[in-house]
């Protein structure tokens, strides 16, 4: 692996290259000594110490990025910071390794490096929505309404066939696996409906410590009715009841705040257990559900490893519990940005779904049609009869 090391402090330099024996490495120090070496060299990962002069900043990082975006690019430095955190990781930092840790941190994150760059996406939305991404939803619900109409047509085909009715399509339709499974597959944008004003008003607020929760959630709700904006809070105190809930009001929740530290399921909570960082399983199960969910990770102390997965998880922001001023208005971006995530997505779900229910509807009537051949001919109104089936299908989604 050829990995470029920018940093101007030769004790580390020579500690990365005795770390990274087994890689081909390249050191420069001079920022303009760097935007050379991207231009003519070739490398697989750029391990960067950000704190190096005026110009060796986080925002070099949007610059690199626009050149070598394919490319991770580590963080390496002496200096723990929330805000260039937060900063590096929303401008695609791959991650973010302290030098006082050791030198094993820096050997997993290159090992991780290619497997961190690929998962970045798995949980986010794309800020826009291209023709091509049109393009290939429309691919995917064709393909996917075929694949779900042959499922189907197996449950029923060697059947004794001697007349359907719009009933009887209707029936195996309902009572088809192959279909219901073939509905899932579409999981990266949920079923929705066209554009239409967004009516989810809840938020849920996980945190084990209860006094602090329910004062924060009071504040919170002020804070959005000062702006014209009534929600409702959903309380939960560990993991397992936080999941249960957002299970029960997925429907309803538009943005999440969960804190990091906090025991795993309520049997945890009751033997008072050292809390563990829970929240980043909350946050995954809530982002593998929903991406358009936008979640707030409340913190009031963690290692950069969690927080660097937080935003590789999709979160939308991280704040410390002490800076509630910044927090609220975190709050109340992530709750506008998720409004818009479920209007632009509505469309995009409508889209597709529109398109998968077209081609199944067509897939399945042709191959009910080849099956009547095999009995008997078919007449006009029989057509008809089996055609009909594609207005049913508004009872069956």
């Amino acid at each position: 692996m050829n990995i470029l090391i920018v940093d101007n402090n030769k004790d580390d330099i020579t500690l990365l290259n005795g770390v990274l024996i087994d890689h081909q490495t390249t050191s420069v120090s001079d920022y303009d000594e760097v935007l050379v070496m991207l231009k003519t060299g070739t490398y697989d990962i750029v391990i960067a110490d950000l704190n190096m002069g005026d110009k060796l900043d986080a925002s070099f990082l949007v610059l690199l990025k626009t050149m070598i975006p394919e490319i991770p690019v580590i963080l390496y430095t002496n200096h723990f910071s929330m805000t260039i955190l937060k900063t590096a990781m929303k401008n695609k930092a791959n991650n973010y390794v302290i030098k006082s840790t050791e030198y094993k941190d820096i050997s997993a994150a290159i090992k991780k490096a290619d497997y961190y760059e690929k998962f970045r996406n798995t949980y986010t939305l794309k800020e826009d929505i291209s023709f091509q991404d049109i393009s290939e939803i429309r691919i995917k619900a064709v393909r996917l309404g075929c694949l779900a109409a042959d499922k189907c047509f197996e449950d029923i085909k060697n059947l004794a066939v001697i007349r359907f009715t719009p009933e009887d399509v209707y029936r195996i339709l309902t009572g088809s696996y192959a279909l219901s499974e073939g509905s899932k597959l579409n999981t990266n944008i949920k079923k929705g409906s066209s554009s239409g004003k967004v009516t989810r008003n809840k938020i849920l607020f996980v945190d084990d410590e209860d006094t602090l929760r329910n004062l924060l959630a009071v504040e919170i709700k002020d804070y959005f009715s000062d702006k014209g904006i009534e929600i409702d809070i959903i309380h939960a105190d560990t993991a397992e009841d936080a999941i249960e809930k957002y299970s029960i009001h997925k429907d309803s929740i538009i943005t999440s705040i969960i804190d990091m530290k906090m025991p795993m399921t309520n049997a945890d909570k009751k033997s008072q257990l050292l809390a563990k960082s829970s929240g980043l399983e909350v946050l995954r199960q809530v982002k593998t559900y929903e991406r358009r969910c936008e979640c707030i990770i409340l913190t009031a102390f963690a290692f950069s490893p969690e927080l660097c997965e937080c935003y590789r998880l999709g979160a939308f922001d991280l704040c410390e519990k002490r800076q509630e001023v910044q927090f609220f208005q975190s709050a109340f971006d992530a709750y506008n940005k998720a409004i818009i995530n479920f209007e632009q997505y509505s469309d995009i779900a409508y889209i597709k779904l529109a398109y998968f229910r077209s081609t199944f509807a067509s897939a399945f009537v042709d191959q009910l049609l080849r099956l009547f051949k095999g009995y008997r001919n078919i007449s006009n109104e029989d057509r008809m009869n089996i055609v009909e089936f594609e207005f049913l299908m508004d009872r069956v989604f």
